[in-house]
């Protein structure tokens, strides 16, 4: 199977065309992965679109051969399917800046489709804060994400402004069907994890509240809207943790 990387440019290319390697692909793929010529790799751009294409030299000087991409397919972003049967989404609490950063490049690279943070009422910072300071910080976020990417070979995670609980739960039920399951991580009163693989899920979607979890209000707010409670276990586990035991288990489910 080639190797999948991420590159931040736009490849503007045609099958059967030679193009310039991206510095970015070049040096995890060159200097890190040590890859060399006539090795098959895919290559995602930030438009999404998939390029199927092999490692050649050609000269750029006399003296000198640089590296470039034989394009041979090019796949659309609606035409290459995730690794899983399923579409992910995790819904996550704000929390500190530090730690946020840490959940958000482990759920890049277990291979999140999409990671939505929410404004719950317990959150580190107030909302008016949280809006504020997002623009400033949302770069810094892609770019984590992007070397999570890289690192994992893992698709092209969505990162989608924060938004208040209500706001997630319309996104939730615009998107959902009959085939999703919405998964509220809880240590009170929770099924089993096992519970929600019994069935072809079309849409997992998990919700983790902050340190020192959601409010009543914000809980009964979830199972009203059809949020299965599911327990990790009798540990109770920090906002960060979490998340990423969660999904860790349902992709070792998939893969057992």
């Amino acid at each position: 199977m080639p190797k999948r990387f991420m590159t931040e440019e736009k490849l503007n290319c045609e099958p059967c065309h030679c193009i310039d390697m991206p510095p970015d692909v070049r040096h995890h793929a060159i200097d890190v992965m040590r890859l060399r010529e006539g090795q098959c790799i895919e290559v995602i751009d930030r438009c999404g679109q998939l390029v199927l294409a092999s490692i050649t030299r050609q000269d750029i000087t006399k003296n000198k051969k640089g590296y470039f991409l034989m394009v041979e397919e090019i796949v659309s972003q609606n035409e290459y399917s995730s690794y899983y049967n399923y579409q992910s989404i995790a819904a996550i609490a704000v929390i500190k800046w530090s730690r946020f950063e840490w959940m958000l490049e482990k759920l890049a690279e277990i291979g999140i489709d999409t990671i939505i943070p929410i404004i719950f009422e317990r959150c580190a910072f107030s909302p008016k804060v949280i809006l504020q300071t997002w623009p400033k910080k949302q770069a810094r976020f892609e770019r984590i994400l992007a070397s999570a990417q890289r690192q994992s070979f893992s698709n092209r995670v969505e990162l989608i402004q924060p938004l208040s609980l209500d706001d997630f739960l319309r996104y939730y039920n615009e998107i959902s069907d009959n085939s999703s399951i919405l998964s509220l991580l809880s240590t009170v009163n929770g099924q089993s994890f096992s519970t929600i693989m019994q069935t072809e899920n079309s849409l997992i979607c998990s919700i983790t509240g902050p340190e020192g979890g959601l409010s009543p209000y914000e809980e009964q707010r979830c199972i009203d809207e059809g949020a299965k409670c599911i327990s990790l276990g009798r540990s109770i586990l920090r906002a960060e943790t979490a998340p990423i035991v969660f999904w860790g288990a349902v992709r070792a489910y998939n893969v057992i």
